[in-house]
């Protein structure tokens, strides 16, 4: 028989395995992606947000298969590092229909993807002096909407849970 994880067995579950993916992505946020963005400089802005690359044939054939090399490849606030975890902790407070929390949380999460898209385009296109004030408009936007997202998570979260904190 297979047991499923339910109410709070689930929530520990994921505050245990996603809460320090978001925590190291809010503090990537603040020093890393912060850093890029004041800069200016389109190739490190790349370099933050950036995906794992693709599997390769010579991945099949390391004994991990590739796994190590591939996650090394992400930037630090990538979908695949921060966003992902982010996704995963909120569906954490829905059982058998998705609640509001996790829906208030996903919306969070869909507008930071949708900024950090932006800013792999941007990256890849080398961005001009308007690529630099649009980074800046970026940052702020995705700055607010973490914060929702933190509020959203932290409204009426078990005082035995740890809480997110705010950028």
């Amino acid at each position: 028989m297979v047991s499923y994880a339910t109410g709070n067995e689930k929530v520990e579950f994921a505050s245990e395995r996603y809460v320090p993916r978001i925590k190291a992505g809010a503090k990537a946020y603040k020093k890393d992606l912060y850093k890029a963005v004041g800069s200016g400089n389109m190739a490190d802005l790349g370099a933050v947000v950036a995906e794992p690359r693709k599997k390769t044939k010579e991945d099949k054939a390391k004994a991990d298969g590739g796994f190590a090399d591939r996650a090394a490849s992400a930037g630090i606030f990538s979908d695949a590092r921060v966003l992902t975890a982010m996704d995963l902790y909120a569906g954490a407070f829905s059982d058998r229909a998705e609640s509001e929390k996790t829906r208030a949380m996903k919306k969070e999460v869909a507008t930071l993807r949708s900024i950090i898209s932006e800013y792999r385009t941007m990256s890849s296109s080398g961005g001009k002096k308007a690529g630099a004030a649009r980074a800046k408009e970026l940052y702020k936007e995705g700055g607010d909407a973490f914060n929702r997202y933190v509020y959203a998570a932290n409204l009426g979260l078990n005082i035995k849970f740890e809480k997110l904190d705010y950028l």
